[in-house]
């Protein structure tokens, strides 16, 4: 019975502004003092209220952010099987700041502005050398599943931009699977308009789940990226080179790897998606494929563990703002898979008394 009062603490309130209105879709959020890591995140309902339960006790901050509000940051202590009620909290209108006192706001996970959920990516911890996909395993509301595909909000993600530019084509995995995490200042999540809306400036009622990836300002005057190897016996080798140069007006990044280990490092669908599709694909609207088999479809393509593949691959993206109204944008991507196989069978052929032998490598 002790253990389950332990885990039964929580908190709940009422957030209002000066004029006691209540604050509908604020977001709050619950941050656990010792480690600043997120307990816990809600959205108030048209009555202001929220509610955090099943907690363990402890100390924690509570974090409350809304449009045109300033931050609420409050120290609380959860008791095991209590639920503590703060009451009214009151949020005061950045308007009313004075204009030389600036409010910290780093700590803040996360935040809705209008239709975008936009997260700190500094305030989810990754392990050093982390992808945006790592990260993106600790933002609330998004799930990445074991083949790499993306939801937010229970949709799928079909598209990541890098501050605002679309970046290696329709693959978001592209993106997720080789920018580094350490490079991020925010997540932000919403439903863009299509690619025709966005020409014409007439709303056709289409909108597709994206992610776009907003860089620390640091990273957008140099250059960095990762790079591995290994060698081993039998002349087997493994190399991965990412570089990316990004700045206000440009971006520039390269991939490359190379090995012979048998590992694949992207899929067919990969192809297909920065192709533009399967139907662009077959068209020949959205690029090419060329596949020469040696030793059958499925040795080619990984789907077998049939002799030993040879991967080449390499990948290209370039963005940049001409003018206010004008954008260049390339990206291409290269990929060689080369299947060897050696065999050799040896038969004996019976004709009475007579034994033939042959023997073919």
């Amino acid at each position: 019975m002790q253990t389950a009062l332990a885990q039964n603490s929580g908190v709940a309130g009422t957030l209002t502004d000066e004029n006691q209105s209540p604050l509908p879709r604020a977001t709050v959020m619950l941050i656990n003092a010792g480690d600043s890591t997120m307990e816990k995140f809600t959205i108030s309902d048209n009555e202001g209220k929220f509610t955090f339960n099943k907690l363990k006790a402890g100390e924690f901050l509570l974090q409350v952010s809304y449009v045109g509000y300033q931050n609420i940051s409050r120290p609380i202590s959860l008791e095991a099987g209590k639920i503590l009620d703060i009451g009214n909290v009151s949020m005061k209108q950045e308007s009313e700041l004075l204009e030389n006192v600036t409010i910290e706001a780093d700590r803040i996970p996360m935040q809705i502005k209008e239709d975008t959920v936009e997260y700190n990516a500094g305030a989810f911890d990754t392990r050093p050398g982390a992808t945006v996909e790592d990260l993106l395993k600790k933002l609330p509301g998004v799930e990445v599943e074991n083949d790499g595909t993306i939801k937010a909000q229970g949709e799928t993600i079909n598209k990541v931009l890098v501050d605002g530019k679309e970046f290696f084509g329709n693959d978001p995995q592209i993106a997720t699977k080789n920018l580094p995490a350490d490079a991020m200042d925010k997540v932000q999540v919403f439903d863009q308009l299509s690619e025709m809306s966005q020409f014409t400036g007439v709303d056709d009622g289409t909108r597709e789940k994206t992610i776009n990836l907003t860089l620390k300002e640091d990273k957008k005057n140099g250059l960095f990226g990762n790079a591995e190897g290994g060698y081993g016996e039998n002349d087997r080798y493994n190399a991965k080179l990412n570089l990316n140069q990004f700045t206000k007006k440009q971006q520039l990044s390269v991939i490359s790897s190379a090995n012979n280990i048998n590992q694949q490092n992207f899929s067919l669908d990969d192809y297909i998606n920065l192709s533009g599709g399967l139907s662009n694909l077959i068209s020949g609207g959205g690029g090419s494929i060329s596949l020469e088999l040696d030793e059958g479809l499925g040795s080619a393509l990984g789907l077998t563990n049939g002799g030993i593949r040879n991967n080449w691959t390499v990948g290209a993206n370039f963005n940049k703002d001409i003018s206010d109204k004008t954008e260049l944008s390339f990206n291409y991507f290269f990929n060689d898979l080369q299947n060897v196989l050696n065999k050799s069978t040896e038969r004996q052929n019976y004709n009475g008394d007579n034994v033939f032998l042959s023997n073919i490598l």
